[in-house]
């Protein structure tokens, strides 16, 4: 049979029909015929497998598709899987080295990291990432004969858009807080008080506290209040205190002991209020780099212990264990609190929050106090009192904190007073 005449004019033969019933024995031998169907064939086994594990199950373990690949900002504080086991399984964490990141810590820790057969829920512990870039690592649960490979990543950036300033190195701040004012005004029945004072900070070649003192402005005259004095050495930290109440002057010496980490585990305070000297001290504990508890001993009194309660890596809750309402009740703002100073403890306004863990305020706002919160506080409220401390803060172009103003409402929700803290800061060294 013939076709239509090619370009040149000749002519040019139709393809032939194909048969329908084609010959099986003669395809078989012809060996191209043949690659090209045991390509087929694999290429089906290979669907057939695939579909088999797309459920992420096999005989010793199971787990949801969708935890397979997780991610979190830099400062988020935990994650979690869960899965099903049909024996005793264990984990192997492997860190990304080829991500950006320059810290190649081990930022993730797995609580429990291994087990025994059931239905398992693992928190992923997040350290916060402080580099500025992203970083992987991957989670491979073993069990039997089986494993299943998680994989996390961390963001560099807050959810804000913000790199969190790491607290426990003061070599990152590029200013420091030198000076708070205070306009604090009390509000009453038959009128309202205003009064004035001021905070100020210096540091020595490292950038840590060296002095902080607050001065008080009556009848138009600046009067010393207290001042603390700080001196370094080892994992010794001294802070002599100098309080001055009714023209008189009261000394204290308080001795901060550090653990590896770097933050307070004893402290002792030595002080001579009634004539005699007497001695303050108490123990502190730690967990997953947060203060957990404390225990206090003062003199001419009985022990007492503090508790802190963390979500998300912010401090919720903090106060005694023994008395329900000695507590503080705290919420949040989406602020980041990376200034040089933790200005959440700085300006505490309850007792149960300035005094956690020390008898005063202690050295809680200039660090070796464990991680701080993520961010700056919203709301502090008293639970002895129902006082509410509401939080508002003003920053400048560079996201410094200038402005921080505290509005106290009573428990018939009536606003008793208002504190405006006005902060300067200096360069760092």
């Amino acid at each position: 049979m013939w076709s239509k005449s090619t370009a040149n004019g000749s002519p040019r033969r139709a393809r032939p029909m194909q048969k329908k019933n084609w010959n099986v024995k003669s395809f078989m031998n012809n060996s191209t015929a043949m690659k090209h169907y045991l390509s087929l064939f694999t290429l089906c086994l290979s669907i057939i497998f695939l579909s088999c594990n797309d459920d992420n199950s096999s005989d010793s373990i199971s787990i949801s598709k969708d935890q397979l690949n997780q991610s979190a900002y830099a400062n988020a504080s935990e994650r979690g899987i869960t899965f099903t086991a049909q024996e005793a399984w264990k984990t192997e964490i492997n860190y990304n080295s080829a991500t950006k990141a320059t810290d190649t810590s081990n930022w993730i820790t797995l609580d429990p990291p291994s087990g025994e057969a059931g239905t398992v829920t693992v928190k992923i512990l997040l350290s916060p990432n402080y580099t500025g870039t992203g970083r992987k690592a991957t989670i491979r649960i073993i069990c039997g004969g089986s494993s299943i490979t998680v994989t996390i990543e961390q963001k560099g950036q807050t959810e804000e858009g913000n790199t969190p300033i790491d607290p426990e190195r003061p070599d990152q701040y590029k200013k420091l807080v030198s000076k708070i004012e205070i306009t604090n005004t009390h509000y009453g029945s038959s009128g309202n008080l205003t009064h004035k004072s001021e905070r100020l900070f210096t540091y020595d070649e490292l950038n840590r506290i060296s002095t902080y003192e607050e001065y008080d402005y009556t009848d138009n005259k600046r009067m010393l209040d207290w001042s603390d004095s700080y001196s370094y050495s080892g994992n010794t930290i001294t802070c002599l205190e100098k309080v001055e109440d009714q023209n008189q002057i009261f000394e204290y010496k308080t001795i901060y002991k550090l653990d590896e980490e770097q933050n307070v585990k004893t402290w002792t305070c030595e002080y001579n209020e009634i004539g005699k000297p007497e001695i303050d001290q108490g123990e502190l504990s730690y967990e997953n780099g947060y203060f957990s508890s404390s225990r206090t001993e003062v003199s001419n009194s009985g022990p007492t212990t503090d508790q802190a309660i963390w979500v998300d890596g912010n401090l919720v809750k903090a106060g005694e264990t023994d008395e329900p309402r000695a507590t503080t009740n705290i919420e949040y703002s989406h602020i980041p609190n990376n200034s040089n100073v933790d200005f959440n403890y700085l300006l505490s306004q309850t007792e149960w929050l300035d005094c956690l863990a020390f008898e005063e305020s202690g050295i809680k706002a200039f660090g070796c106090f464990g991680k701080r919160s993520a961010y700056l506080m919203s709301k502090e409220k008293d639970g002895y009192n129902n006082d509410e401390h509401v939080f508002e803060y003003r920053t400048d172009n560079e996201g410094y904190i200038r402005e921080i103003t505290v509005t106290t409402y009573d428990g018939q929700h009536q606003v008793s007073s208002k504190r405006i803290h006005t902060i300067s800061y200096i360069d760092a060294n």
